[in-house]
């Protein structure tokens, strides 16, 4: 009986061993095939949630697939720590683990990202500094304006549009003492600016956005995502 209860034991942790190991290849393979399909410079970081793995493994599909990328550039603007999670991935053994044509695909994605304070400020007139103020945004500086430099501020709407996020002025105020009269609409104008992140990775589509420490997080979410396999 006691040779049964430690062979036992031993199968048993072959068996985990055997689990641990198969998922740390398959994120392997996932990282690799993703970083490929969309030309990271560097492997994202995978992990493949739920245990057993090879039971998903025989049934082709995988309950939760998160994937961490610590920094991207979309439509021209750095962003960083992206983190997305797909559920009801779709990803036959041979399409994980082999390098032949074929795709995976997940039902769903929702994900986050970060955008610093920096990415945004490269964007807008120089002069202007663009600053959290509580919970929103301020924008204050200096705007060229008939060879004068005048001093302006103004509070901060975000917006999200299919192809950008949309930093609105509103309030704006000039500084007194300007020997001039100064269209206050013109200067928004001049301060209002468009972040293109249209050309997100992995068919995410960015859908809020919301004021943080140091710059923007953003959400983003994906229905119907492919992984097409271009080894």
């Amino acid at each position: 009986m006691r040779k049964l209860l430690i062979l036992f034991v031993v199968l048993v942790i072959l068996l985990v061993a055997a689990d641990r190991i198969s998922a740390y290849v398959a994120q392997r393979k996932i990282a690799s095939r993703v970083a490929a399909s969309y030309h990271f410079p560097t492997q994202p970081t995978v992990h493949i949630k739920g245990f057993p793995f090879l039971t998903q493994v025989v049934a082709g599909r995988y309950k939760e697939v998160d994937i961490t990328l610590s920094s991207l550039t979309a439509g021209g603007m750095q962003m960083r720590d992206l983190h997305a999670r797909f559920t009801g991935v779709n990803a036959p053994l041979n399409r994980v683990i082999g390098n032949g044509q074929g795709s995976m695909t997940a039902d769903r994605a929702a994900a986050t990202a970060f955008i610093p304070f920096a990415s945004v400020q490269q964007r807008l007139p120089p002069g202007i500094k663009l600053a959290p103020d509580g919970g929103d945004l301020k924008l204050s500086g200096k705007l060229g304006y008939l060879g004068l430099d005048v001093p302006v501020s103004a509070a901060v709407s975000l917006r999200v549009s299919n192809s950008a996020i949309e930093v609105a002025p509103r309030h704006v105020t000039v500084a007194g003492g300007v020997p001039v009269v100064v269209p206050t609409e013109l200067l928004g104008n001049r301060l209002a600016i468009a972040m293109p992140v249209r050309d997100l990775p992995m068919h995410l589509q960015i859908r809020g956005v919301r004021v943080m420490t140091g710059g923007f997080e953003v959400t983003a979410s994906a229905q119907g995502v492919e992984f097409q396999n271009n080894g």
